[in-house]
């Protein structure tokens, strides 16, 4: 689990930042922000595929725990905070340049 969290923020960290720096010109920043989103979203996909369908099969209980949605939602607001920042770093960085 810290491998997954690990390796999404520093590409949502990595994408906000190339994309701050270069801007929409170039195809990097735009490829990280994806790369990142694609870690999300495709595991989380699958976890939330799984307990619809195991909420359907259980003829309308739970599959979902509190926990483990509050774990999701974590994870999910953390990559966006840190893509934020990577884009703010980035856009510093250009305009600081262009003095």
């Amino acid at each position: 689990m810290e491998l997954y969290v690990l390796l999404l923020i520093s590409a949502a960290a990595f994408g906000g930042y190339l994309l701050g720096l270069e801007g929409w010109r170039n195809a990097s920043g735009l490829m990280g922000t994806m790369l990142a989103a694609l870690i999300f979203a495709v595991p989380m996909g699958f976890w939330f595929l799984f307990n619809g369908l195991a909420f359907a099969l259980k003829g309308g209980r739970g599959g979902f725990r509190a926990n483990d949605v509050r774990d999701v939602t974590t994870l999910l607001l953390a990559g966006v905070a840190f893509w934020i920042c990577g884009v703010v770093v980035g856009w510093v960085q250009r305009k600081w340049r262009r003095r």
